[in-house]
């Protein structure tokens, strides 16, 4: 898998082992085939880097959490379906 350009702050892969999501340093996620090992979608804007993702059991949401809120992706083609902003000081450390 090519594109990495910084270190890696957490990874997840969905349940049916189709995608594989990692997040970097550089506030960026990407997500990625399993199969093809290409590289689907590159998710960027987040206010912080990424502290924590997961995906729903039916493969189709992805979560990632930073430092304000938790974003939800739509796996397959990458869109932003919501946004929480989180009132806490404390950054979000993990999703299940």
């Amino acid at each position: 898998m090519v594109g990495l350009m910084a270190p890696v702050t957490c990874l997840t892969v969905t349940s049916n082992d189709a995608f594989l999501a990692v997040a970097c340093e550089d506030e960026t996620l990407r997500v990625f085939s399993t199969v093809s090992t290409q590289e689907l979608h590159e998710l960027s804007g987040h206010d912080s880097r990424v502290n924590a993702l997961c995906s729903t059991i039916d493969d189709c949401k992805l979560f990632a959490a930073t430092t304000k809120k938790i974003v939800c992706y739509d796996v397959h083609n990458g869109q932003i379906l919501e946004q929480l902003e989180c009132s806490q000081r404390l950054p979000v450390s993990s999703l299940k």
